[in-house]
């Protein structure tokens, strides 16, 4: 079982708690930018943290508390209703402007972490290239959360630019690793909330070099990752975060704006069906169409689900892990590679029909090209091409 369920504004534990006890998920991450820490009064309210993860544990759920401090180094971040209950500064709100506020921010993180009792995952600042003013600051707060617990989780999180920083990454990545944690979770921030996302070849190949470095000591955990973090399973990441929302599959400045007043901030529906053989998503009319046209094809690519959010929901988890694990399956790192690449290749090969016969939004320049080009600087790096 390869993917956790990222935290949603929506109130949806079942969806959860289902997921995992059918085989499609194994775990979900709480984080306080979509939960809130006080029990709101009235119906149909999302719990508290504390309630919402006893409940998700009763039902032998892993779970995962995330401070994800780097949101408020994103431009435009407004949506505090929920972050502000929390008491998780020793100083102004995002300053770690000096060792002591760092070690009160950690200090209040993991005492958060240990009233919720769930692991201690540390905080970390957004970087826009591995070696920069906020790189010291990153290496600083992870330095003083593995004083604190040596068995602590460490997060880093960058924007496209950090991650294709070539070696500036490697060095900043270096200096982390020594701090030797007991797992890691990987974050790419993007300035794109809509899926397929721009994705760059440098960023993936970026990505994977530091996952296949990490996974060698402990369990990598790609947030957010969803099918563009496919690559990075193939490198020895051992999960991905989704979700039924776009904001679960994809972290996004736009995602932690101002909300519109009245709106539970998950906004419409994503009911896009996924498409296995694809590594992709369509338009649900353009799966009808599709479908009407060349249902052998359909059955061919995986098979569509029916059009309401629950069933695109497990249809997508369900497609999500079953790739996941048939990597993670290959015990050889070349096989891994090989075995995504091939899947790339049938992708690319199928998408120009399913445009020709759905006239489809997408197609592989948007889904395959930029994580292919970067998976295969991977293989290169690797000597494998």
């Amino acid at each position: 079982m390869s993917v956790w369920i990222e935290d949603s504004p929506r109130n949806l534990p079942q969806w959860i708690i289902e997921s995992v006890s059918s085989g499609i998920a194994s775990g979900a991450v709480i984080t306080p930018w979509a939960t809130p820490f006080n029990q709101e009064p009235g119906s149909g309210r999302k719990p508290s943290a504390a309630n919402r993860i006893a409940e998700l544990q009763n039902a032998s759920v892993n779970v995962m508390f995330d401070p994800m401090t780097h949101v408020l180094q994103m431009s435009g971040v407004g949506d505090l209703r929920f972050y502000q209950e929390y008491d998780l500064w020793a100083g102004p709100r995002g300053d770690l402007s000096d060792q002591a506020l760092i070690e009160g921010h950690v200090d209040k993180v993991f005492g958060i972490q240990d009233s919720l009792n769930v692991s201690h995952c540390a905080p970390t600042v957004l970087l826009h290239s591995g070696l920069e003013m906020f790189s010291v600051v990153a290496l600083n707060v992870a330095r003083e959360a593995i004083r604190r617990d040596p068995q602590a989780v460490l997060t880093i999180a960058g924007t496209p630019p950090f991650w294709a920083s070539g070696a500036a990454l490697d060095a900043h990545i270096g200096a982390l690793a020594s701090l030797d944690p007991s797992a890691w979770l990987l974050t790419v921030v993007r300035t794109e909330t809509e899926l397929p996302l721009t994705v760059q070849a440098e960023e993936v190949h970026g990505l994977c070099r530091t996952t296949r470095a990490l996974s060698a000591d402990a369990p990598v955990h790609i947030s957010h990752g969803d099918l563009a973090g496919l690559p990075a399973i193939a490198a020895g990441a051992s999960t991905l975060g989704s979700g039924w929302d776009q904001r679960q599959r994809v972290c996004a400045y736009g995602h932690y704006g101002p909300r519109d007043p009245g709106t539970d901030g998950g906004g419409g529906w994503f009911k896009r069906p996924t498409l296995r053989g694809l590594l992709g998503v369509i338009k649900s009319n353009e799966g009808i169409v599709l479908n009407a046209r060349d249902p052998d094809l359909v059955a061919r690519l995986g098979g569509l689900p029916v059009d309401a959010p629950r069933e695109a929901f497990d249809h997508h988890l369900a497609t999500l892990t079953a790739v996941v694990d048939a990597i993670k399956s290959e015990q050889d790192w070349e096989a891994k590679y090989r075995l995504l690449a091939a899947l790339y290749d049938a992708a690319s090969a199928d998408w120009p029909t399913v445009h020709r016969e759905a006239n489809t939004t997408t197609d592989a320049r948007h889904w395959i090209d930029g994580v292919a080009s970067g998976l295969a600087r991977y293989a290169r790096t690797e000597g494998w091409v």
